[in-house]
């Protein structure tokens, strides 16, 4: 009899959960089926334009982590929220036709206290945190909106580096008021997850995920790309470890996905695959490495980087270093944008981002350790309005290879204005000058291969290959390069 009853009682809770996946539309994890769900409208929260809903998600929040985890439900509708905090072993699942809609008022953002942050000393600012947790996760079909607009200081007109004309005046740095920093916040978590969901109008790094173990992200789409918001990068992994990135699309006005040490300089990053995504971006597509931060074992492939300001960016410099990095099998393509933006239109740039003079010199003492080494690229198709550069001086760049790579350098607006130089952000700022660049630079780099490496040059005054005279002890094999018509 007994069995019986547990047997009844087990259909009759796989019925409401059924009823609850009608209702929303939403199909639940597979890890928290056998888990309670709590709807935040249990909990007061209300669907309106106006009426704040932190505490009631918050109240959600804390009674799932306090018996002992499942879903917290944000079902259809439009939910304001101020700073509310994730806990572990929780799912913040947002249905079908929901939207979470970030404070438009700072003073709905709370500080995340007691954690380190190398990058903003203010402390960090979210819509979102999570501090110390196990198993969390973001999933859904519903979208959260970061309204930008609202921390724009639009009395102000857009950055520029050189002068604009009409046609590109669009295309400036948008200047910000007090904002939410690093708006959606992990630190310090293992085992964290974010799945389906929509994230707009970030007005700062939408997504940062610092000191965590273990993550996985798949299906997200982030687009920034409305206004030209700086810093609002979108996925930024920071100081972590064994992470995945797949199924994304990102379009942003800074990084599409960077890989730093940013709010920890002490931290490593290892061991990260980023796979089958499409990036559009007003600086690079992918940035890995940044000053001090230290990255290693890094794997992209089958990534589509289109209209970016930037493709892939790799850097260090003093107490930091970027190695083991394999590149394979995408499609890039860069234009240069006017603003001050980083990048200047280079489909790959490889450098060391120390400190240099107004002639681009770097300043540094330190100039023998080798920051950049082993880093390869395979099966790689680059068009881009500047040419690729590998810069770095007293061979600070080691062992790097291009294997089955087209470069094709064409024309534009912005370059006859914008010039050609290459960018070396955030070693320093250079106005941009008209000059003379090459399809592929390269100076400060020891062991430099080429196989079967074809350019496309489409600009006069614009060589194909450039080595510098700064090079030393350089071993270089050039005889598998060809120049297409």
């Amino acid at each position: 009899m007994r069995h019986i009853v547990l047997f009844l009682a087990l259909i009759c809770l796989n019925a409401l959960f059924v009823a609850a996946q009608q209702q929303t539309g939403l199909a639940l994890p597979s890890n928290i089926v056998n888990k309670l769900v709590y709807n935040i409208k249990d909990y007061g929260a209300v669907s309106s334009t106006q009426a704040l809903n932190t505490l009631p998600i918050q109240q959600a929040i804390d009674e799932c982590t306090t018996n002992g985890g499942g879903t917290v439900l944000i079902p259809p509708g439009d939910y304001i929220t101020g700073t509310i905090t994730l806990k572990s072993n929780v799912n913040l699942c947002l249905g079908t036709g929901a939207v979470l809609h970030a404070s438009k008022n700072m003073v709905d953002y709370k500080v995340l206290e007691g954690v380190r942050n190398d990058n903003y000393k203010e402390g960090v600012k979210a819509i979102i945190n999570c501090n110390g947790a196990y198993n969390v996760s973001i999933t859904g079909n519903g979208e959260i909106n970061l309204h930008a607009e609202a921390f724009v200081d639009f009395s102000k007109p857009p950055v520029f580096d050189t002068p604009v004309d009409s046609f590109q005046k669009a295309q400036g740095v948008l200047v910000m008021k007090d904002r939410p920093n690093q708006v959606i916040f992990f630190n310090d978590c293992k085992k964290v997850s974010l799945a389906g969901i929509k994230i707009t109008n970030a007005p700062g790094m939408t997504l940062v995920i610092a000191n965590c173990n273990v993550i996985d992200i798949n299906g997200l789409f982030i687009d920034n790309e409305a206004l030209n918001i700086p810093n609002s990068d979108g996925i930024h992994l920071s100081g972590c470890k064994n992470a995945t990135v797949t199924n994304c699309k990102i379009f942003s006005g800074d990084d599409c996905i960077a890989i730093t040490g940013l709010v920890n300089y002490s931290t490593l990053s290892e061991n990260i695959v980023i796979s089958n995504c499409v990036f559009k971006s007003s600086s690079a597509g992918v940035r890995i490495g940044y000053l001090k931060s230290k990255i290693q074992n890094v794997i992209l492939s089958h990534l589509i980087i289109h209209n970016s300001n930037r493709g892939i960016i790799i850097s260090a410099g003093k107490e930091g270093f970027v190695k083991n990095v394999q590149v394979e099998d995408c499609i890039i393509d860069t234009h240069i944008k006017v603003g001050r933006w980083w990048g200047n239109g280079e489909p790959i740039a490889i450098f060391r981002d120390d400190a240099v003079d107004n002639h681009g010199k770097y300043v540094t003492t330190d100039t023998t350790t080798v920051y950049l080494q082993n880093i390869a690229f395979y099966n790689i198709q680059a068009s881009g309005e500047n040419g690729s550069h590998i810069k770095a001086d007293r061979n600070n760049i080691n062992k790097v290879f291009f294997n089955n790579c087209s470069f094709t350098v064409t024309d534009s607006y912005n370059r006859n204005i914008a010039g050609s130089f290459y960018d070396i952000q955030p070693a320093g700022y250079q106005p941009r000058k008209k000059g003379t660049s090459a399809a592929i630079y390269a100076e400060g780099v020891n062991n430099l291969f080429f196989n079967n490496v074809v350019i496309f040059n489409g600009l006069q005054k614009q060589h194909n290959l450039t080595i510098a005279s700064q090079f030393k002890n350089c071993n270089i094999k050039t005889s598998d390069i060809k120049y297409g018509e």
